[in-house]
Formats: C-alpha cells, structure tokens, sequence
C-alpha cells in the first residue's frame, strides 16, 4: 500500500510499472503541480469525516477533503481563504487544527489545470496487472479491474481524497499485524498506531531526527523480533562475535509482549471507533498484578512510582540510556517528542496499566507529572477502587 504519490512506488513494487515508466509518472505529476499558479492551502484537524464533510456543502469546487488518515484524522485542501475559514470554525467547535507546511493544495479541486497534460503523459506508459495485492488509496479496499493499471485511474488519483483509514482497515481485515514503513520520515507509522488495535506493531524505517543507518538496523532489529521470517534474508551467513565482559546496565523495558503469528506490509505516507483488539491473558494478567501492586501503595509513593514510569517509558522512547535529563516537569515535546513517539509511550502504558487511552493521551497531558496525575485518577479513583 502507498499514500497519496507513495502508491506509484507501491504500484511498480507490485509490477504494475516498470521502473523507468513508474518515474516519469511522479516527475509529471510533481513538475505539473509545481507549474500550478494558486498554491491554496492544507489543514489538518482532529475530528471525523462526517463532521468535517458537512461544512463542504456547497464549496465543493473550492476545497476537498485531501486525506483521512485516521478515526479523527481528516485533511482539508483547497482553496486558502475558504480552508483556513473552515478550519477556524472547527477550531471554535473544539476540534485541533494544524496547518500543513505545503507548497500546494494536494487532492483538491486546485490541481484541476494540470490533468489534462498528466493524462496525456500517463496514456503513454506500460502498465501490467500487479503481481502481488495492492490496497488502492481511491476506494481503501483491494485494487481490481482498471484499479492502478489504467492513465484515468491515476488521473483520478491526483484529485481524489486518500483514503489511508480504509487502506489500514482493509490490511487489518486481511490479518496483517506488521506494518514496515518505507520512506523519509515516520508520520505513516504515528497513523498506523492509531488506527489498528493493539497487538499490531507499525515500524518506520527511517526515524526522523536519527541516523538513516541506525533508524534502517533499528527497523530491522524490530521486524526480527516480530518474526525472523520478516526480516532475515535467505540463506543468512553466520559470523563469528567477539565475546565481552558483560557490563550490568539495564537498557530495556520490563514487561515486553510480543504478539506472535502475523504478517507483514508497506505503508508508504486513519467514523466509527474499532473494535477493541482482545488483549493477551498473559498482559492482562501483568496489568492487573502492576495496578494491584500500586493499589496497596500510599498516595504520595503510588505517584512517585507513576512518575518513574513515565520517564523511564519517555526516556527509552527518546534512545536515552538513562533519565538524568529528565524531570517530572517537563514536557515532553520540549524533549523533543514527535507524535509516533507520543503514541509509542501510549501503547506501552496500555499495555502496562491495562489501560484503553487514546493517541492523544500525552497531548492532554504533556507532562511526566501531569500524566502521572491522570493515570493516579484513572486507575484508583474509580467507583472498583
């Protein structure tokens, strides 16, 4: 699977494009696009589809819903003056809004001008049919017929909204648990997290603000310890390791379930809430002795406990070795969080705690001590505590 131009590099791994044909088709559709005089403008908020379409009702033609990336997760594009309007009455409404650093409006009704020139370009590549399942982005759902294999399915591509939700959905529903992605940054990843249960694990192979090489081993390291089958090539050569002194210094989180039994796919860039994953009795059962340990605690060393946690998760997160830099005071994105390590420590305190937060979970509360707060009243102020 891809996103948005990610799908071309999807089609040709999946031999719906020769390589050559494959290329010139992103240089068209890149250069034709730059050449497009009114830039518009692209938001991203944190609400539904639905709720986001309403206020579309008679400005089709000036602004579009670019992507849905997520179950609050939508992209507006078009037009600057009308999508920064919209954007300021969903502000008013509650929702969060951030404006995207783009130079055009993607997948809105300003890229008209350009797709009569890119369907001429594009009639005059090879396509063959894929030898292997892609999720096209225009429907979320498996490509079939002139899906990915005809010039007016990606002319169609360039206007139409991304539907990255229904691609993750319809990879869950095809039992992929492991989700590789491949490319620059790691925003896919912070996507996948949030729209698949627990129990899959999304891996970007390039981490923003670390070493390629490193983020690329890091990637691999992680795929292995889903299955060696994901990232082992055949045929491995063994080689011979020096032996060392082993030096007593804890690097790695307790408690670690590896789910077993899953499959693999490539993200290239998430309505109703989904069903609950069901959670392994084995973490279940840890998550209750953890919060029952607590349980029997003072307030005041129940929350040191809390704090500790926390950091300990922020640090390891982050790649330190240790917590020296860290206090209960400040925030995470101060340390220089993104949100796919925003959702990582997420995922780790639901499955310590036995919790079901939600992605924006240390955007509410930003710091150690804020979200130790929270966790306190979540695990022991309720009516079974």
């Amino acid at each position: 699977a891809g996103h948005s131009v990610g799908e071309i590099a999807a089609a040709h791994l999946a031999g719906v494009l020769p390589l050559g044909d494959a290329a010139a088709l992103v240089a068209a559709r890149a250069g034709l696009m730059q050449a497009i005089s009114a830039p518009g403008a692209m938001v991203a908020v944190r609400a539904d589809e639905d709720e986001v379409a309403v206020l579309l009702s008679g400005h089709e033609h000036e602004v579009s819903i670019a992507a849905v990336n997520g179950p609050e997760a939508v992209v507006l594009s078009g037009a600057e003056d009308r999508v920064l309007e919209m954007a300021g009455a969903l502000r008013a409404a509650g929702h969060r809004t951030r404006r995207l650093k783009v130079s055009h409006a993607f997948h809105s009704p300003l890229m008209e001008p350009m797709l009569a020139e890119f369907a001429r370009i594009a009639r005059g590549l090879r396509y063959g049919q894929p030898r292997i399942p892609v999720v096209s982005n225009i429907t979320g759902r498996l490509a079939e017929g002139d899906d990915l294999v005809t010039a007016e399915y990606w002319v169609r591509h360039v206007r139409a909204t991304v539907r990255f939700r229904d691609t993750l959905r319809t990879l869950r529903d095809d039992g992929v648990r492991t989700f590789l992605e491949v490319g620059p940054g790691d925003t896919l990843t912070a996507m996948v997290h949030e729209s698949v249960p627990s129990g899959a694990e999304a891996v970007p192979a390039v981490r923003r603000d670390q070493d390629e090489v490193l983020s690329v081993r890091t990637a691999a390291a992680a795929l292995h310890a889903r299955g060696p089958a994901l990232a082992v090539a055949p045929n491995p050569r063994h080689v011979p390791l020096p032996t060392y002194p082993f030096e007593h210094k804890r690097y790695w989180l307790e408690r670690t379930i590896v789910p077993q039994n899953d499959t693999a796919a490539i993200a290239g860039e998430p309505a109703p809430a989904e069903p609950a994953a069901e959670v392994p009795a084995e973490q279940a059962e840890e998550a209750r002795a953890f919060t029952q340990r607590l349980a029997e605690r003072p307030v005041e060393e129940r929350r040191k406990e809390l704090i500790a946690l926390v950091i300990d998760l922020a640090a390891a997160a982050l790649g330190h070795e240790g917590t020296e830099e860290f206090d209960e005071d400040t925030g995470f994105f101060d340390l220089g969080f993104s949100s796919l390590t925003a959702v990582e420590v997420r995922n780790r305190i639901n499955d310590i705690c036995g919790t079901d937060a939600n992605p924006m979970l240390l955007f509410d509360h930003p710091t150690p001590a804020m979200l130790a707060d929270h966790l306190e009243e979540l695990l022991f102020t309720s009516p079974t505590h």
